[in-house]
């Protein structure tokens, strides 16, 4: 969950890597959904979604955060 919603994204993983973080859907205003977005990018870097959180746009990034953490938890299953 965002600020104002629900968060979903696609997360592709090849050799046990991240390399990419998809957004497929999102509710949050602008400009934080802007500034939120440099999360994906820190997660692909970090090969992790415990990432620090952009000022002003938490709520946006721990969203982000939370809904790549339950993407690789489904894909362990």
């Amino acid at each position: 969950m965002g600020f104002e919603g629900p968060i979903t994204v696609s997360v592709t993983i090849q050799n046990d890597r991240i390399v990419s973080v998809q957004v497929l859907s999102q509710s949050e205003d602008e400009p934080f959904w802007t500034d939120a977005l440099v999360t994906l990018s820190r997660i692909v870097s970090a090969q992790s979604p415990d990432v620090d959180a952009v000022s002003e746009a938490t709520s946006s990034c721990h969203g982000i955060m939370d809904a790549v953490r339950q993407a690789l938890e489904s894909a362990k299953r």
